[in-house]
């Protein structure tokens, strides 16, 4: 997502509060959520207009605008996939993207598959296992969007150590952080947020054992060492 008034690109990570971030970017320029763009119109906006020249007709660009593919991937782009799409256009631009510990996250996949009805599952522990199983085995069994809700955070994200202008957004504190941000992204100035964050929290762990949980971490071990968890 491209928020072009702002210069602010928005990674937007499955299962990691995204949506809910995302929604302060439509609603402050009130941009429908479920729009859409014609292709010839993503193709003039890629090829033959500047971002400059786009912001005041359409300051928010979804970034699955302009990909012709599988709608497993929703509104989710990752930073290589923007960075192909505009390139040095987004050299000046804050990159901002959202995580969540993967724990609480792969659950958060799981449930969201069950109020889907997209999993022939029920929200036991027992069930969860045998969803995290095919997770570690590569997703075997899965569909291409419970893949791709699977993929580890990094993978959405630049390379560690990358020289840009980044932020992370951390669901555990997601009020804290969108108010150390607002100063310098306005559709965040007006998030009330702080006030809802305990909502994410969830209750996870009551069907988690201990030994799951180290097996999930293991296997985001990338996230889990580069975000800190």
């Amino acid at each position: 997502m491209i928020v072009i008034p702002e210069k602010v690109v928005f990674i937007k990570v499955p299962k990691a509060a995204s949506t809910t971030i995302a929604r302060l970017f439509w609603d402050h320029y009130k941009v429908e959520q479920f729009a859409h763009l014609k292709p010839d119109v993503a193709a003039q906006i890629r090829y033959f207009m500047s971002l400059d020249q786009v912001g005041p007709q359409i300051p928010v660009l979804n970034g699955n605008w302009f990909y012709n593919r599988s709608g497993a991937f929703g509104w989710h782009t990752a930073y290589g996939d923007l960075k192909h799409l505009f390139g040095e256009q987004l050299a000046d631009f804050h990159w901002v993207a959202s995580v969540r510990h993967p724990v609480a996250r792969l659950f958060s996949a799981f449930s969201f598959q069950i109020a889907k009805k997209r999993i022939d599952a029920s929200l036991c522990s027992g069930d969860f296992e045998r969803f995290c199983d095919q997770v570690f085995s590569g997703g075997k069994g899965l569909s291409q969007q419970q893949r791709i809700h699977t993929w580890s955070q990094s993978r959405w994200l630049p390379e560690d150590g990358e020289d840009l202008d980044f932020s992370i957004i951390r669901q555990e504190r997601i009020g804290e952080d969108i108010s150390r941000l607002a100063d310098r992204i306005p559709s965040f100035a007006a998030s009330d947020l702080g006030h809802v964050g305990s909502s994410f929290q969830g209750a996870w762990r009551e069907y988690v054992s201990s030994e799951l949980e180290s097996r999930i971490e293991t296997h985001y071990a990338d996230d889990m060492t580069r975000f800190g968890y």
